[in-house]
């Protein structure tokens, strides 16, 4: 007996990830024949998704976003008409931050691309024609590498959903090495941050402090609750991030940590709570999102940027600054204060120490005066001059002749 195909699927979690798996009918493009293929869709974490039936309901939206039987396969298909489909249903099941790349991609520069073209037309050809034109326009290098990437994952897809499209091999599609320039990141250093503080109300005042002395990402910062502020033992526990209004897991493995509360963050933190506590005189101790919009969401860091941190700084007199800014300058104020290299790596959370060393923004007047306070400089000028030994009574005879 033919198997059927399977139209909602059954829903697994694997590891901390929930699937879709099910039997659907495509049509192969040589044969022209009907089969069956199981396939395993991703439909998001345990931490987006906390439960089975949770996982169902999004697992039934996206099938029914697919539509799968309504679209012709093989020629017929406009490639624009693809990328639609591929913005409403896989770019849907991305984590927050993914989508916005590829909206953008696809919005900006697949789709003005593609305009008349069917999916059997985007080749290794057209691909490269595309890639040379970016950068003759000047797109950035990372720009046009991710260009690259989102158009291959799209024909990839394509070919998973059965539809005609060309499988290109990426190494036929390489773009030439480009010089790195090396740019000095912008950081806010202890003064420029002494200022900001002080002139800061809160809640501000308490955002800026958690990624000024604790370097929380400015996600982790807004994701964060009071549950996990623990005043006795002094320590935060980062375990999610509010990107776009939407919480959701750190952008790491390694993010997922205790990082210590300094006194003065502790300071600063104790002050927004009895902050939160007058404003709120229900709430005793205040409890949820330590930054909560009046409809108790957590607030979108873009907007903060825009409207509060960029407004406030040309206010001060200082230097354009996002809010990776903060971040940058904790490793380097960390180590003016004698703190080791590996100890601020745990602080940073980060994976390797070589991507600590970047934060430290270690210049050569810094270095040249860490030498002048150790006095290695009078060292070496006494080695550059030599010896000074008496010369012997021949010698200096001869000299003398």
């Amino acid at each position: 007996m033919r198997a059927r195909a399977d139209a909602r699927g059954s829903i697994e979690l694997r590891g901390p990830t929930w699937w879709l798996r099910r039997r659907v009918e495509v049509i192969d493009r040589e044969t022209g024949e009907t089969r069956l293929v199981r396939r395993r869709e991703r439909l998001g974490p345990v931490t987006e998704l906390r439960t089975h039936k949770q996982a169902r309901a999004a697992a039934d939206e996206w099938i029914q976003a697919t539509r799968l039987d309504e679209l012709v396969p093989g020629r017929t298909m406009l490639a624009i008409a693809y990328l639609e489909q591929f913005k409403r249903t896989h770019v849907k099941l991305m984590r927050p931050t993914s989508q916005a790349v590829y909206r953008g991609i696809i919005n900006k520069h697949l789709i003005p691309d593609v305009a008349g073209l069917r999916l059997r037309e985007l080749d290794t050809t057209w691909l490269k024609r595309m890639l040379a034109a970016k950068v003759r326009a000047g797109l950035a290098h990372a720009t046009v590498q991710n260009i690259r990437g989102v158009a291959l994952h799209v024909l990839r897809r394509a070919l998973t959903d059965g539809y005609g499209a060309i499988r290109i091999d990426p190494r036929q599609v390489r773009l030439p090495r480009q010089v790195s320039v090396v740019r000095d990141r912008r950081y806010i250093d202890a003064d420029e941050f002494d200022r900001i503080l002080a002139a800061s109300n809160f809640p501000w005042r308490a955002l800026w402090a958690l990624m000024g002395y604790a370097g929380l990402r400015v996600g982790e910062a807004l994701g964060l609750e009071w549950e996990q502020v623990d005043f006795e033992q002094r320590f935060l526990t980062v375990r999610q991030q509010a990107v776009r209004g939407n919480l959701s897991a750190p952008k790491t493995v390694t993010s997922q940590a205790d990082v210590p509360i300094l006194p003065q963050l502790g300071e600063v933190l104790a002050l927004y709570q009895a902050h939160c506590m007058a404003a709120e005189p229900n709430l005793k101790p205040p409890t949820g999102l330590l930054f909560r919009t009046r409809n108790r969401t957590p607030y979108w860091a873009d907007d903060i940027r825009r409207r509060v941190l960029q407004p406030f700084l040309r206010s001060l007199g200082l230097a354009h600054a996002g809010h990776h800014a903060f971040r940058h300058g904790v490793p380097r104020m960390l180590a003016q204060r004698g703190i080791s290299g590996a100890v601020i790596q745990q602080v940073m959370r980060h994976g390797t120490l070589a991507q600590t060393e970047e934060y430290l923004h270690v210049h050569a007047r810094d270095i040249w005066q860490q030498l002048i306070a150790k006095g290695i400089d009078r060292a070496l000028q006494s080695s550059a001059a030599g010896p000074h030994t008496a010369p012997s009574p021949a010698r200096a005879a001869e000299v003398s002749t």
